[in-house]
């Protein structure tokens, strides 16, 4: 499985695929310059539910985010949860976003 990241000025999503086919994606909005990314769903097709798929692009996120130097607020009740969970990745949170 891959995950990739598609962006554009305003908003993007991580993409989980497994040869060519999509099975999950996070996604998220740009704001303060595109430095904070306010994520707002995280949805796994039913077909491919209970593979960790979701886990992967929330550690992937922290993974994006470390590596560009960027923020996140959680609206996704699945990435807040797994914050929650992952104190220790709270380094890339916006300040009071739990």
């Amino acid at each position: 499985m891959e995950i990739i990241k598609e962006e554009d000025e305003t908003k993007g999503r991580l993409v989980a695929k497994e040869n060519g086919v999509e099975m999950g994606e996070m996604t998220f909005s740009l704001a303060n310059n595109g430095n904070l990314w306010i994520v707002n769903h995280t949805g796994v097709k039913a077909e491919f539910k209970n593979r960790g798929i979701a886990k992967e692009m929330f550690f992937k996120l922290v993974e994006f985010l470390r590596e560009e130097e960027k923020k996140v607020m959680p609206l996704c009740p699945l990435v807040k949860s797994m914050f929650k969970k992952h104190t220790e990745l709270w380094d890339v949170l916006r300040h009071q976003s739990l």
